[in-house]
């Protein structure tokens, strides 16, 4: 049997794990997108659908976890081991489908699973961990960046050649890459080797819930996840719920526009730096976020005090603000520009979302009003590529450049706004240990009757019976 502390240590682990392997199968796709095409048959296009298509399902898995959020903890974990296996099959069939509709049902079920999966991570890291739900939460964010930064380096060995050279020169500038691969050996074409590596780590992830659920199963995990009792304060604003979701999704959409907006930046200004150099450059945006994040999960940890929430999301925006004076000043003149541009933007998208959770939570949000902003941030994962698509051009960079400028902009204000918000709208921020009268008042301990102090709902009798019972407990008579 563990220990309290053990059980919670088992289950951020396992959380983490699942969260990473959720972003190592996401980011698969995309170096194995041109593989998957031939091997299917489907067009370019249609493809483009089909992501999209699991873009929605995934927002729809969110969706579901939103509405169990009430459940008990260990059903949840149940949900999460069930969703996790799922995956799990998902990435073993990936590379053995062979016609449009196999792949449509595959991404069916992963684009939910991954959905109730991200969502629950959240959830669940908040439900369990409580005081060190921050620090949990900066580690699966930081752990999930290694996993987006690897990916590249599990599939491109196992590509077609045409497809690493796509993957290599980011680019459908074959030429180029052709004179890269020139005279190499053969290469092993097989997709089933980064897939199934994949699939191998979903089933560590399974096997620790699976024990995490057999250790918790006779805790008081298994209760039902209701309103703390005690505690009367006045609801969290929904103006300010569906604020906070809004920003979860501007705040993932941005993460999405600055790496999209680096390589347009870096190859189509007037610059002119190579692709191989767009390439190094997008690769620092994505290690200054997984540094960034990775220092803040250890300080969280150890020194709580460095990284509050609102301090991270200040610094972010500083972070955030250099890269747009970059932006400004540099953007055809200077060179290094590029270089501390993806810096500070991999700096400043880092912790925007991690410090949200923690902060709305903080204000007094429902375990439930806390499942919608990963589903916010879904949202924003899947209409960002649309957007970027529609909003900068891939032919000039002026158009791409103006619209990250407008969009950044937004943000910093949108974020001033809820600062704001949290300061005039009500939220259930009263301390568990406040003794409240009926009205949610605190009582004067001055003018007013103990026996007439009642402990959440304001009747007389309670506050008698209260007191009765003290004056017995004090003279030590047996009750």
């Amino acid at each position: 049997m563990l220990s309290e502390g053990n059980l919670k240590k088992l289950i951020g682990v396992s959380t983490t794990l699942v969260y990473a392997n959720v972003g190592l199968c996401v980011a698969l796709i995309g170096p194995t997108l041109l593989d998957l095409i031939q091997m299917t048959g489907v067009s370019w296009e249609r493809m483009g659908i089909l992501m999209m298509m699991r873009g929605v399902f995934t927002v729809l898995g969110t969706v579901v976890a939103n509405l169990l959020a009430n459940y008990p903890v260990t059903h949840l974990m149940l949900l999460q081991t069930v969703s996790h296996v799922l995956i799990l099959i998902s990435q073993v069939l990936i590379p053995l489908c062979e016609t449009e509709v196999q792949i449509i049902g595959v991404f069916v079920v992963e684009g939910i699973c991954i959905g109730v999966n991200t969502n629950l991570c959240n959830f669940l890291t908040i439900t369990v961990q409580k005081r060190s739900a921050h620090a949990w939460i900066q580690t699966m964010f930081m752990i999930k960046s290694v996993a987006l930064l690897i990916a590249p380096l599990i599939a491109t060995p196992f590509l077609s050649e045409e497809a690493a050279r796509m993957q290599s020169t980011q680019s459908c500038n074959v030429t180029k890459g052709s004179r890269i691969l020139e005279g190499s050996r053969p290469r092993l074409v097989d997709l089933r080797v980064p897939y199934w590596t994949s699939a191998a780590l979903c089933g560590v992830a399974v096997l620790l819930y699976i024990l995490a659920v057999v250790a918790s199963w006779n805790t008081t995990l298994r209760k039902r996840n209701g309103p703390a009792k005690g505690v009367e304060g006045k609801p969290i604003s929904k103006i300010l719920i569906t604020y906070t979701v809004l920003l979860s999704l501007l705040y993932f959409l941005l993460e999405g526009i600055c790496m999209r907006f680096i390589f347009s930046f870096v190859v189509k200004s007037k610059l002119c730096l190579s692709v191989t150099m767009g390439g190094f450059i997008s690769t620092l945006f994505g290690a200054a976020t997984c540094v960034m994040r990775g220092f803040s999960a250890a300080a969280a940890f150890w020194r709580p005090h460095l990284v509050k929430p609102k301090r991270l999301i200040i610094l972010n925006h500083l972070c955030l603000s250099i890269a747009l004076v970059t932006i400004l000043i540099g953007r055809d003149s200077f060179a290094p520009a590029a270089w501390i541009f993806a810096f500070f933007s991999g700096l400043g998208v880092s912790n925007l979302f991690p410090s949200l959770m923690a902060l709305t939570k903080g204000l007094g949000a429902s375990k439930k009003v806390l499942t919608m902003l990963p589903m916010g941030g879904m949202v924003g994962v899947t209409i960002g590529p649309l957007l970027t698509t529609f909003l900068m051009d891939d032919k000039v960079a002026g158009p791409g450049q103006g619209f990250y400028i407008v969009f950044c902009i937004s943000v910093h204000l949108a974020t001033l706004l809820f600062a704001a918000l949290t300061s005039v709208l009500p939220n259930n921020n009263t301390p568990p240990s406040a003794i409240q009268d009926g009205n949610g008042k605190l009582p004067d301990p001055a003018t007013s009757d103990p026996a007439l102090i009642s402990v959440g709902n304001g009747e007389q009798e309670k506050g008698e019976l209260q007191l009765s019972i003290t004056s017995l407990k004090m003279n030590g008579d047996n009750i």
